[in-house]
């Protein structure tokens, strides 16, 4: 039986998007015959400073557990030092997974998101003469190629994987243009969502706060989701109709007061509700009480909160994408 690692950021219970794709995409493996193993890691190290910061040392260690049938290795790496390095916790992390090649003898590697797992994934793959295919998901190639840290280390991650996919033509086209020769092992193609069952879902917490035209939008809230332009074409609507926009989801830590500033600068703040980081099953829960899906997104690809409102039949393009368009073309 062939044995496939999965290399991700997170995984359920873990909340996130990637975490829910990396499951479905396990199992669907898992039904076709292989041996799927997935490694949980994160190249931020923001928790590990903090426990330093509290004298909460710890070795470099993971724990295994075997989880509906996937075998899930969770790792993390030593906690020395208050003035540790990333490349100290990295270099941790790359012989946790060296140790768990040395233990499985995997015969293929699939990594999720190119800067954080990809590079580490793909140099270990290497040195081991085993395959490796990377998934950019977005904020890879968008943003993240635009660090002179990062640079180097994603084009050569890139020139060195097996094979690339993507979930967008945009994103393949960056990537095409950056190192050319992936040309010939590189595809995009559509995400995609197991089927859900909403009429199961509990009562959401704050659904008595939702008045008027519900315009509803889920996710991790930051920069590249393009909620200024939301909130000034709801500004715009508001004097058209009443409506309550709904962030199900907080906004990111780093950028918490910038958008709290725009918030109250945005002439909606007493309409706008704020679930904060809730579970799948409640963020789910939102979804049919709202009358419209907002992805104001300055890049994305195809995300699953996009698909999960399809799936819940809530209108996306005609009451959207129209007024925002129109808003645009007034401005």
């Amino acid at each position: 039986m062939m044995k496939v690692c999965i290399t991700t950021l997170e995984f359920p219970p873990d909340i996130g998007g990637v975490g829910e794709s990396v499951h479905r995409i396990a199992h669907m493996l898992i039904e076709l015959g292989y041996e799927v193993h997935v490694a949980v890691f994160r190249a931020i190290f923001r928790n590990e400073r903090e426990k330093a910061a509290a004298s909460e040392f710890r070795r470099a260690a993971y724990q295994t557990i075997e989880q509906d049938g996937v075998t899930v290795h969770r790792l993390q790496p030593a906690i020395r030092s208050t003035v540790a390095k990333e490349q100290d916790y990295l270099s941790d992390l790359y012989d946790l997974l060296s140790n768990l090649h040395q233990r499985y003898q995997f015969d293929l590697f699939h990594a999720f998101f190119i800067n954080e797992m990809g590079f580490l994934t793909t140099l270990l793959a290497q040195e081991n003469g085993v395959p490796v295919i990377n998934s950019i998901r977005g904020a890879d190639l968008h943003k993240h190629i635009f660090s002179p840290q990062l640079h180097s280390q994603i084009t050569w991650t890139l020139a060195h994987s097996a094979w690339t996919t993507f979930v967008s033509r945009d994103l393949m086209h960056r990537a095409r243009v950056l190192v050319p020769q992936i040309q010939t092992k590189s595809s995009s193609f559509w995400n995609s969502i197991a089927p859900l069952q909403f009429d199961c879902l509990p009562t959401p917490a704050l659904v008595d706060r939702l008045q008027g035209t519900v315009i509803g939008s889920v996710g991790s809230f930051r920069d590249k989701k393009g909620v200024e332009y939301l909130l000034e074409a709801c500004k715009t609507l508001r004097s058209e109709t009443e409506i309550t926009l709904l962030f199900v989801g907080d906004f990111v830590e780093k950028e918490r007061g910038y958008w709290e500033q725009t918030l109250q600068e945005s002439g909606v703040a007493d309409r706008v509700v704020i679930t904060g980081k809730i579970n799948r099953a409640e963020a789910l829960a939102y979804l049919p009480y709202m009358d419209v899906f907002a992805i104001p997104s300055i890049h994305d690809g195809c995300p699953n909160a996009l698909l999960e409102a399809m799936l819940a039949h809530v209108p996306l393009l005609e009451l959207v994408l129209m007024p925002l368009a129109k808003f645009w073309k007034i401005t």
